[in-house]
């Protein structure tokens, strides 16, 4: 699971090492916390903890970086296609840098849902959205 946290917090700073030190806080502050889980999904409930101690981190260490707003225009690429994107044997690399170019809140949306395949009512739970069914 660890190897899972670490991945995502990966994904949200762009920074193996700084992935490394907020996975292992955020660890720390679920154990501390553990007293007061009522049951549950106990994934997405550690996914949201590392979640959380991203953002916390973001804000301490690059402000600017977590306010960043998405820009359609910026990050259109009209020459590419889904279809064409799957075919190219560059496919994964492209999604990498594609997905690296996102601030991290929309990042984590993809990296959830696709890489970690969680399910809506967990990303619901884990990003702190109202899901409806």
């Amino acid at each position: 699971m660890s190897t899972r946290l670490s991945n995502f917090a990966r994904w949200l700073l762009r920074s193996r090492a700084d992935a490394e030190d907020v996975a292992q806080e955020a660890l720390l502050r679920a154990c501390r916390f553990f007293r007061g889980f009522q049951g549950g999904d106990a994934r997405a409930g550690l996914l949201q903890v590392v979640r959380n101690t991203c953002y916390s981190w973001l804000e301490k260490n690059r402000p600017r970086e977590s306010m960043v707003e998405f820009d359609e225009e910026l990050h259109r690429q009209p020459v590419a296609t889904p279809e064409s994107i799957a075919i190219a044997v560059e496919g994964r690399e492209r999604l990498t840098r594609a997905l690296e170019t996102l601030p991290p809140r929309y990042r984590e949306l993809l990296v959830l849902r696709e890489l970690e395949g969680c399910s809506y009512k967990e990303i619901a739970a884990i990003t702190s959205i109202p899901w409806v069914r």
